[in-house]
Formats: C-alpha cells, structure tokens, sequence
C-alpha cells in the first residue's frame, strides 16, 4: 500500500502555518513575467543546493549533500540508468551531482516548460558533459521520454490534479520518481528565509542610496529579492505534506503497484528541511530484498 514506513515518520515534521495545502500564485510562474528576472531566478534557485551562504552555521549542511545518497538509494533499487528531471529550471543542483563518481553512468535529461537554454549550457559545461538537455519545452504531464523521473523545488508548483497525472505516468511506465523540496509549512522557515533576505538585501540597498549603478543587474537586485522572497513564502504555503502527498499517490497508484516515501532531513537544526518524496515500483524493492537475503 502507498504509505509511510516508520523510519519514514520518525524523520518527518508536521506542518504548523496552515493544516492545508495553499494554492497561491508565484510571480515568476506566469506568462507575462519577464524572462531574464525567470531566468535569474530559476539560476539562484539552482545555486541554493548546492552553494553554502556566506553567514550561516558551521552545521550547515549543503542540500545536495543530503540529496545525493537518497538519489543514489532510489537509483540502486530501480537499477535505473537514465534519469529524466522534470521542470529543471536553472540546472537544479545537477552540476554539482553529476560529478558524483556514483553517477558517471547514468544520463541525466534536464527539461522543462519553459527551457532555461543558457542556464542548461552552463550546466552541462559544468558537468563536463554528463548533462543534456531539450531545448523544446516539456510538459511535465506530457513527457514521452523513459527514465527514472526527478524535481527539485518544483512539485510545489503543481496543482494536484497536475501532479496526479505525473504520479500516474510513473506508474503506467514503471518508472521511479523523486522529489526533492527545500521549503516547508512551518514559522522556523519563514523567519529563517526572511533573515537571508533581508542580510542580503540590505547592502544592495545602501550602496544604490549612495551611489547610483549603471549596470541594470545590480539595480533589479532589489526587486529580484523581493519576487524571490515573495515566491519562497507562497512556495512554503503550497508545499505537500506528507499526507496530502500519499493521498495523491492512492489515486495515482489504486493498487498499491508503488511504494511511496516521505521524510525529511535538515540543513540547519530545525531550519530549512529538505523533504524528500519518493516512489519505487514494489517489483524493485521485492528484487532488492532478495538480493539482500542472498548476501547474508
């Protein structure tokens, strides 16, 4: 059955803000958004996993340091060797997990509706190769192309009528999900978010007060701040709980073909959890069991 082992529970944090899940409109998910602020967004979302800010912690974890052993785990099970990695963005922190020997075996497809074609060159340089990518826009609910299916800080941004029909596609063709979120529903991220804000935009500010800069990046700093902490507390509100998640994975996967995960993991005390939502087809995890009794 679709549901949460207790290893699982144990590594999981209820939300507090609201009991459940809020469909708001994040700015940058629009038509009408220009371009290159999306395109500088999505780039300093991808930089979030894999970059350690200046001010934080010694604690501190990287999120794609906690990433890669549960990809890598979901990878195992379903012996996959292609990944396809829906709504890219700006590359996510695939630059970075690429160079995982682990990895260097494994083709890894970024896509996304609306392509980020510099951002993606830049990342398969990055890789040195190991990346590619589709320069035609994808449909996360409309994709053709087999392999095992990841998001990073993206599943948010789905409905759950969307997100069904991409959890159903999974499961017709037998192919492992993962998602990965760096937001939650809980006051500790809000407040933890708002201060890495304002420490950030706080200098911008005083230096366009005392001198005025001619390069237009610098000047859309503060505005680019603002859509991003705007985003990130809408991106709070719509992130799936546990529940709500294995609530669409029922109706995605009606007989239960599936195992389905959720838990959480923190890259700063209770600050800042990424959570993890997985899905492995039970043919793969039965197989790895038996593989395991052998061994022992």
């Amino acid at each position: 059955m679709a549901s949460a082992t207790e290893s699982d529970t144990a590594k999981y944090m209820e939300p507090v803000i609201t009991a459940t899940r809020f469909h708001h409109f994040e700015l940058h998910d629009h038509d009408w958004f220009p371009r290159f602020l999306r395109d500088d967004l999505t780039d300093m979302l991808s930089h979030n996993w894999t970059v350690k800010p200046p001010i934080v912690p010694w604690f501190y974890i990287v999120p794609a340091d906690i990433v890669l052993p549960k990809l890598l785990k979901a990878l195992r099970q379903t012996a996959s060797k292609k990944i396809i990695d829906l709504c890219s963005g700006g590359g996510g922190p695939w630059p970075s997990l690429s160079q995982s020997t682990a990895l260097k075996n494994v083709d890894v497809v970024l896509t996304d509706l609306y392509p980020n074609i510099d951002a993606f060159e830049r990342a398969v340089a990055l890789s040195k190769q190991r990346l590619s990518f589709s320069r035609l826009p994808i449909d996360a609910t409309k994709c053709s192309m087999d392999g095992f299916r990841t998001m990073f800080a993206s599943m948010h941004h789905l409905e759950p009528d969307v997100l069904r029909i991409i959890l159903q596609d999974c499961v017709q063709r037998k192919q492992g999900f993962a998602s990965f979120e760096q937001t939650w529903r809980s006051w500790s991220f809000l407040i933890g978010m708002f201060v890495v804000h304002i420490t950030l935009l706080a200098p911008i500010v005083f230096a366009l007060c005392v001198k005025p800069f001619r390069a237009r990046k610098l000047f859309l700093l503060p505005l680019e701040a603002f859509v991003s902490f705007h985003d990130g507390v809408v991106s709070a509100l719509r992130t799936y709980s546990r529940d709500e998640f294995l609530t669409l994975t029922r109706e995605a996967d009606p007989y239960g073909t599936f195992h389905w995960t959720v838990e959480q993991e923190f890259v700063m005390g209770h600050f800042l959890p990424i959570t993890t939502y997985v899905g492995i087809p039970n043919e793969c995890c039965n197989a790895g069991e038996e593989q395991s009794k052998k061994k022992m």
